[in-house]
């Protein structure tokens, strides 16, 4: 049986409108083992435990407890001292006290320990504290923020600079399983998308789904990434911290209620790396081991999936240029996901929520030309109904999978063979950066990337698809 439906929503981001500007600290973040700011850490460990007072000893698993809470703490200062979070300096903590059983998505330091470290902390003059700036979502109280003191501000500045190294910590939850409700939006006519983490069992399956991510992870740390954003300014990614991915899989209505095995072949793309959500002429600057990248993307992957699930044929060339719908590829595609996405009888009456999104960050210049940009369709004179039936008409072999929920099923299988390509390129020694269906990968190793995702289709999907490529 699945783990209760009731799912709680954590404290991982206030609404925007409320607070702009306002940080979390990182509960994942730590000191890179064996740097510099490693050493830091124990010092200021070794000092705390100094001057607190205890009544008695702490069992092992606390004083583990212990010893990581005051290296995430620490980490998440430092990096604070060196470039200030937005809302004044201050960072919001969703510590996790008074929870009547432990979220699988929550760093277990962040329980009692964590009151008596923040009072410590500031009666030494180490940190400022303040309460009340997050709801906690039935948490007791509210959620305090922190910042460092200039006493603090002064032990970093003996820190070399290149001593100070971060690193995602090994208990990082890597899986994350929502659920998904449609609200109504701001506007008449609209409806907004809200995703909540839900619960799920720690088995043997979620083990190694785990591990296989850590792997991933692993592997991307074992390069030097780096953002060039202007010919004389190259930037390290913070931290490493935004080139971890974690593993995002969704139930759909139709798994609520079920196994919770099937929820693990829903979805699964990666996210999480600070590529992914980059205009495509931001990437070019990006460096791997300061070399140039190469793009590889599976060609209409999802209508490839799609029609090996059929069992179908699919027609030849790009399966997104519909005739009758020319010049409206983007629409088309966001279309097509939409019709595997809904479930079963549900009708199109009105373009899906993300060609309207598109289309409200339109020019008047942009719904012209021959390759019209996302969201130009709905400035045509095309009805919804006119695009779906066009697009059924074309797709003929795979139309019993419109409107049936499939794309749960669909990406997941997308997921499977982009992480098979990942682990046959670590194999061979090669980073690469994931995109969902594409990848970015060192030019020098383009061929070697094509190889792979093409040997990835063929183990995970029995067939061929066609990939493209080009330099960023």
């Amino acid at each position: 049986m699945p783990p209760s439906s009731k799912a709680h929503l954590l404290v991982r981001q206030p609404p925007a409108e409320t607070y702009p500007d306002l940080e979390l600290l990182d509960e994942w973040l730590v000191p890179k083992s064996g740097s510099g700011l490693d050493t830091f850490a124990s010092e200021m460990l070794a000092n705390i435990e100094q001057v607190e007072i205890r009544k008695r000893t702490r069992r092992p698993m606390d004083q583990r407890n212990f010893d990581r809470l005051v290296r995430c703490v620490v980490a998440n200062l430092v990096k604070a001292t060196i470039d200030p979070p937005r809302a004044g300096g201050w960072l919001a903590v969703a510590y996790h006290n008074g929870r009547t059983e432990a979220s699988v998505y929550e760093c277990k330091a962040f329980g009692k320990p964590w009151n008596a470290l923040a009072s410590l902390l500031e009666e030494i003059g180490l940190i400022d504290r303040q309460d009340g700036l997050i709801p906690t979502n039935g948490h007791r109280g509210q959620a305090p923020s922190i910042r460092p003191t200039a006493k603090f501000a002064a032990l970093v500045e003996y820190l070399p600079p290149d001593e100070i190294a971060y690193e995602r910590a090994t208990d990082e939850p890597l899986l994350v399983v929502s659920e998904t409700e449609w609200t109504s939006g701001a506007f008449k006519g609209t409806r907004a998308k809200v995703r909540q983490w839900r619960e799920f069992r720690p088995t043997d399956e979620a083990a190694a789904l785990s591990q296989q991510v850590a792997a991933i992870n692993a592997h991307l740390q074992t390069a030097k990434i780096t953002l060039e954003k202007a010919p004389d300014q190259t930037t390290i990614a913070t931290g490493h911290e935004s080139t971890s991915v974690r593993r995002y899989f969704f139930v759909s209505a139709a798994l609520k209620d079920k196994d919770q095995s099937l929820w693990f072949k829903s979805g699964g793309r990666l996210f999480g790396g600070f590529w992914q959500n980059m205009r495509k002429s931001d990437r070019a600057g990006i460096r791997i081991d300061g070399q140039r990248l190469a793009e590889i993307d599976f060609s209409s992957m999802n209508a490839h999936i799609a029609y090996r699930l059929a069992q179908s044929r699919p027609p030849s060339g790009d399966l997104y240029a519909i005739p009758g719908l020319e010049g409206y590829r983007a629409d088309v595609k966001m279309l097509f996901n939409a019709l595997l996405s809904k479930p079963q009888g549900q009708s199109t009456v009105r373009w899906p929520q993300s060609i309207h999104d598109a289309a409200a960050k339109l020019s008047l210049d942009d719904a012209e030309g021959a390759h019209r940009v996302a969201g130009s369709i709905v400035r045509s004179r095309i009805k919804p109904k006119d695009a779906v039936r066009l697009i059924e008409e074309y797709h003929t072999g795979i139309a019993h999978l419109f409107k049936a929920g499939r794309i749960g099923e669909i990406q997941y299988l997308e997921s499977e063979t982009l992480i098979t390509a990942l682990e046959m390129l670590r194999v061979d020694g090669v980073v690469a950066l994931p995109i969902h269906d594409a990848i970015l990968i060192p030019a020098s190793s383009l061929e070697v990337g094509k190889r792979a995702m093409d040997n990835a289709a063929l183990k995970v999907l029995g067939i061929s698809i066609p990939t493209s490529h080009g330099l960023l």
